[in-house]
Order: C-alpha cells, then sequence, then structure tokens
C-alpha cells in the first residue's frame, strides 16, 4: 500500500513511474523457485539452466508455468500498481543460448550467437501482452547486444534494418549501453591520446550514427556508468582532473546526449556519484 501511494502521488505531480523487470534469470536460494519441485521446474536443466557469469539459474521460457508466473508479475505490477513502463534486464540472456559463457562472448556482441527460439517467442509474447492490455505503458530492453531487432519500427532507407526481414522483439525503446560505455570512454582518455585511443579514437563519438536509425534508443547514463565514481569523476583523465575542466567535460557531455537522436536519460544524482 505505500507503493501504491508512492506511484499514485507521483502521478499526481505528471511524473511517471518505470520499474525494472528481471525476467532474465533468478537466485537459487533454496527457499526460492530452483528446483521447486526437487527438479528443474522453472529452469532448463542442465547448462542452459545456468548463467555461469552470475551464478544464477536462467528461466525455461518453453514451460507454460514460467510463461504464466512472468506474464502474471508483469501484468500485476501494471494493473495493480499502474506502473508506467517496465524495463526489461538482461534480454541478451533470454535470447541467447549461451550467454555468458566466455567462449561465444564476440558473436553473442555482434549479434550472431545461437537465439534461445523460447526466449524469442517468450519476448515477442510478452510484449505483444502488454501492448494489447495496457495502451500507453512502455516496455523497453535492456539489451547489450547487436540483436535483430529489438524495437518495433519502420526501417530507414539506407540502414541495416532496411536490409533484414528479421522479425522484432516487439519493445517500444532499447537501452543502448554501447553509446554511454563509447562516450565515457573517450571522455576518461587523456586528452592527447583520444585521436588515437584504441580503434576508433575521435570516431567513437561519431559512431553512434552509424546504427542510429536501427532501432528505437534510450540513452542512458545509468547506475552501470557511475560504480564508485560519478560522472564528474569521469570527465577527465585521472591525471589531467581538475574542477573547472570536468564541469566544462559534463557540460558538454550533455549537451551531446540531448542532441543525439534518442531520448536521454539521467539517473538522479548520477553527476555526483
Amino acid at each position: 500500500d505505500d507503493f501504491r501511494f508512492l506511484v499514485d502521488t507521483m502521478h499526481r505531480h505528471g511524473i511517471a513511474v518505470f520499474m525494472d523487470f528481471v525476467g532474465a534469470h533468478f537466485a537459487k536460494d533454496p527457499w526460492g523457485l530452483v528446483r521447486y519441485s526437487g527438479a528443474p521446474q522453472f529452469e532448463y536443466d542442465g547448462d542452459l539452466g545456468e548463467l555461469p557469469g552470475w551464478g544464477t539459474a536462467r528461466y525455461n521460457y518453453g514451460k507454460p508455468e514460467v510463461r504464466s508466473y512472468l506474464f502474471g508479475a508483469a501484468e500485476h505490477w501494471v494493473d495493480e500498481f499502474h506502473i508506467d513502463g517496465l524495463r526489461l534486464d538482461a534480454v541478451a540472456a533470454m535470447v541467447y543460448r549461451s550467454f555468458g559463457r566466455e567462449e561465444d562472448g564476440d558473436a553473442i556482441l555482434a549479434g550472431r550467437g545461437v537465439v534461445n527460439e523460447d526466449g524469442v517467442r517468450f519476448l515477442q509474447d510478452f510484449c505483444a501482452r502488454i501492448r494489447e492490455r495496457q495502451m500507453g505503458v512502455l516496455v523497453f530492453a535492456e539489451e547489450s547486444t547487436n540483436f535483430k531487432w529489438s524495437t518495433t519500427r519502420p526501417a530507414v532507407e539506407g540502414t541495416d534494418r532496411c536490409r533484414s526481414s528479421a522479425p522484432d522483439l516487439g519493445f517500444h525503446l532499447k537501452w543502448n549501453m554501447g553509446f554511454a560505455y563509447d562516450t565515457m570512454s573517450y571522455l576518461g582518455t587523456p586528452d592527447g591520446d583520444r585521436p588515437r585511443s584504441e580503434i576508433f579514437g575521435w570516431k567513437k563519438l561519431a559512431w553512434y550514427m552509424a546504427y542510429a536509425y536501427n532501432e528505437r534508443w534510450v540513452l542512458p547514463l545509468s547506475h552501470d556508468n557511475v560504480h564508485t565514481r560519478g560522472l564528474i569523476e569521469q570527465m577527465t583523465a585521472p591525471a589531467e582532473a581538475d574542477e573547472e575542466s570536468q564541469l566544462a567535460h559534463l557540460r558538454m557531455l550533455l549537451a551531446y546526449l540531448v542532441g543525439m537522436p534518442g531520448r536521454p536519460l539521467l539517473f538522479m544524482g548520477i553527476e555526483v556519484g
């Protein structure tokens, strides 16, 4: 009831409320869902049921009880608490069978991993249900690879999407993690090294435009980009850090963020950590 009151209060002040929804995996605590009936029930059996990097279990999206459980959980938040949008965490772990296994990491990042058809069908059905049942509620994909395609949008002439007939997952928006990492990596490089940093140098700031119209993007500077340091501390290389320069870089970053195609997103207080 306290959370309902919070959501209603935010709505009265014109503020929408989005939630993180974790449908990719679950903890293996003995009192939870793992081996719920004494054998794998909500998770896949064998290696596919494990996410080794996180030490968690992966849902078996082909099972009716799993689909019902996750559909019901999402619809509960929307119907009973009037949540305005759901950000689905770790979508890559749902659409690739070998997600989290180091030997397949490069292929998965490039969008060439072995697809988990169960996960793809689940996400398509999930997004369709939300769209049909709750007009105006948004679904976001936090998907960290070049999977084709996450969002529903018309193909723009000259883009990769125009040359591909692959069906999309049905999300409204996709979280662009590469944009944030490329931008912060560039700004954290010593000024004299920026033209030569890694492979792209200054082109890191322009690379986004090569794929900007393939999906509908959210451009987030989020918890993933802060860790123990706020944005101001990351604006320059440590050896060149001074307050005036860092504030100037922060102003430039915010102008760059707002000026790029997509929906800019800042987490509250991210500039200071």
